[in-house]
């Protein structure tokens, strides 16, 4: 069977992909984890107007102290919005916050 388009594979375990196969594709991309200015960008934008933080939440010593990747970050916020609606309110507590990170750092 043949393709006559483009394919986009995507992988965050290069290292268990056959070498045979790797040698077969015409461009791998590396994505690096970014930068504690572009992570804590992705925070602010992330929460944006959605909900308030808590006075006790610094997002620029979680930006430089917890070196994750961007999706990484959005699941975190998710995860903070989810727990701000069940509690029925729009306030981002830091437990949710480190719940959050806690659990994306398990995935790892």
């Amino acid at each position: 069977m043949e393709h006559k388009g483009l394919v986009i594979l995507a992988s965050n375990f290069k290292e268990n992909i056959d070498k045979g196969f790797i040698r077969r594709l015409q461009s791998v991309i590396h994505f690096s984890i970014p930068s504690p200015d572009d992570r804590l960008k992705l925070w602010e934008k992330g929460f944006g107007y959605v909900a308030k933080l808590d006075k006790e939440i610094d997002l620029k010593k979680i930006a430089v102290e917890y070196e994750i990747s961007g999706g990484a970050i959005i699941n975190i916020i998710q995860h903070c919005i989810l727990d701000a609606l069940n509690r029925e309110e729009r306030i981002i507590h830091l437990d949710d916050l480190t719940d959050g990170v806690k659990g994306e750092i398990n995935k790892l």
